[in-house]
């Protein structure tokens, strides 16, 4: 793909025709570069240690970075590779669309690892 450099003149356009110019822009711009990676594996997922909350939380005690609650007795946990801990439920529901922790964004797909 070749790439132009064009000089506009500020009025030369209409308000109109600079906005879309500038959105061609972007997206030209937004489209070089390789394409997100999404979702984990189910794989990824499914290999996740989990555990049961059996201690009672003090006040200040951790909480899960997505929902914002504390874990409560009985409650199933998660823990990604990188030792975060999360509600199983919520890290699951986060993990189907990015396959980053939500902490620290290491991926949790050892093969997508950089």
């Amino acid at each position: 793909m070749q790439t132009v450099c064009v000089y506009m003149p500020y009025g030369l356009l209409s308000s109109a025709a600079y906005s879309l110019w500038k959105q061609i822009r972007l997206l030209s711009n937004a489209s070089t570069g390789p394409a997100p990676i999404l979702g984990a594996s189910a794989d990824s997922v499914a290999k996740l240690h989990t555990f049961d909350v059996n201690n009672e939380p003090d006040e200040a005690g951790p909480i899960c970075a997505i929902c914002v609650r504390s874990y409560e007795i009985g409650e199933t946990c998660a823990t990604l590779p990188c030792f975060h801990i999360f509600h199983a439920q919520c890290i699951r529901e986060w993990l189907l669309k990015q396959a980053t922790c939500p902490i620290c964004r290491r991926s949790i797909d050892s093969s997508r690892s950089s």
